[in-house]
């Protein structure tokens, strides 16, 4: 369908608005809600009013224009016209009124009586009267106005050809502005049901944020190393720094704050060092060992971050695994550190609930038999045990593995994270 150009009065003015031909009919424009895309409703040409469209009453000013960008270049002519029409109607007024005026004066002027006035020496143009003095300044008047007639046409006609040079420019720039404001368009409606409180930072000021800077930490050796983070985990922008380097290492799951805590310890303690280690200080030997629960900011900060990837992990939780694993470090210290840590999950062996039952239910038979009836009930059992060993030993193989997979995929993220960083500073 083709486009129209209607006149509607709104706030006490008349405007000029292209419109889909479906949009009006006898006079009454419907007009669309402010909720829709109207930019984008007016270009398509089949659209067809809604239930909930606006009426208002308007005239048709031009129909049948094929295309919307021919309907916004009629709309710019009529405008610019609008504009000069008022003056314009005036000076054509007050010149016909003027020539007509100059006309009838010529229709009713005795031509020889003013020669034989103006032949005569001994009179002058002064002596004649007032109405014939007059009339020939009507003559020379149109005369003159003749002449500046054809130079404004002339004029006019530059000024036409020239506004038909702009108009053809100015058709250009829409065509190419209407294609990037369909684009933008687009774009703007995927976001449409985007939150729009976003905060822009420029780049140049992102080099001060805290999660660009670079930061460093060396797994603790000895025990100067470990009094030493003590007394830096008490500052709370150092606190905050570690805290954020070390959460890439695991990804939030309820229910894994154990496997978590092993990764997290071997992040941060050597295996070399965890021995020398206790949770009370308290040792079978002659050389007490370093207590663990006295170094409360480390216990504080290793509690929050396991915390931050398993909410069902607490503070007794972060005991009881200290506890475990410190009992277990010098025989973790001699494994070749190939599988990240996990807690074991072994099942229950119910195979030999049934073998006593057996026995007693035949203590009158003969021993022979009950001993062959066992023998055979322990075989399955002990076959069905290992079957479950092997299975549960492949499954914390595979999980094993993958886990390690997963620090080492994460441990280059970070470390092409930070290369960027440096690239960019």
């Amino acid at each position: 369908m083709p486009f129209k150009i209607v006149q509607t009065l709104e706030r006490g003015g008349y405007r000029l608005t292209v419109v889909p031909s479906l949009w009006e009919s006898n006079n009454i424009l419907r007009w669309p809600p402010k909720s829709k895309n109207i930019l984008r409703v007016i270009k398509d040409e089949s659209s067809k009013p809604g239930t909930d469209w606006e009426k208002m009453k308007c005239n048709v000013k031009r129909r049948q224009l094929s295309s919307y960008a021919q309907a916004e270049m009629e709309l710019e002519i009529m405008e610019r016209q609008s504009e000069t029409d008022v003056n314009e109607l005036q000076h054509d007024q007050t010149l016909s009124h003027s020539n007509i005026q100059a006309h009838q004066e010529l229709d009713t002027f005795d031509f020889n009586a003013y020669a034989d006035t103006l032949a005569n020496t001994n009179s002058s143009p002064k002596n004649v009267n007032n109405t014939n003095t007059h009339t020939g300044e009507v003559i020379l008047q149109v005369c003159g106005d003749q002449n500046n007639l054809t130079e404004k046409m002339d004029t006019i006609i530059n000024m036409i050809h020239n506004q038909n040079q702009i108009i053809e420019n100015m058709a250009n720039k829409i065509c190419v502005m209407s294609v990037q404001i369909e684009d933008i368009t687009e774009k703007l409606s995927r976001h449409e049901h985007q939150p729009m409180n976003m905060e822009v930072t420029l780049l140049k000021n992102t080099k001060n944020l805290p999660e660009n800077e670079s930061y460093s930490f060396a797994i603790i050796e000895n025990q100067q190393q470990l009094d030493a983070l003590e007394v830096k985990l008490a500052d709370k922008a150092e606190y905050k720094k570690l805290k954020r380097h070390l959460s890439f290492l695991c990804t939030p799951t309820v229910g894994e704050g154990k496997n978590f805590a092993y990764r997290l310890m071997d992040s941060m303690l050597s295996r070399d060092f965890v021995p020398l280690c206790s949770w009370s200080g308290g040792s079978r030997g002659d050389v007490s060992k370093i207590a663990l629960k006295d170094y409360k900011m480390f216990k504080k900060f290793f509690f929050e971050l396991i915390h931050s990837w398993d909410s069902a992990f607490t503070i007794e939780s972060t005991e009881s695994f200290f506890k475990v694993a410190l009992k277990n470090s010098t025989k973790r210290k001699s494994m070749k550190n190939l599988r990240a840590s996990r807690t074991k999950r072994r099942r229950k062996n119910t195979a030999k609930k049934g073998i006593e039952p057996i026995i007693a239910k035949r203590q009158g038979e003969d021993t022979s038999n009950i001993e062959q009836e066992q023998n055979k009930r322990n075989n399955e059992a002990m076959e069905t045990i290992n079957i479950t060993q092997k299975q549960d030993q492949n499954k914390r193989n595979n999980e094993e593995d993958e886990a390690m997979e997963t620090i080492n995929i994460t441990q280059e993220q970070e470390q092409n994270k930070r290369n960027n960083e440096e690239v960019m500073r």
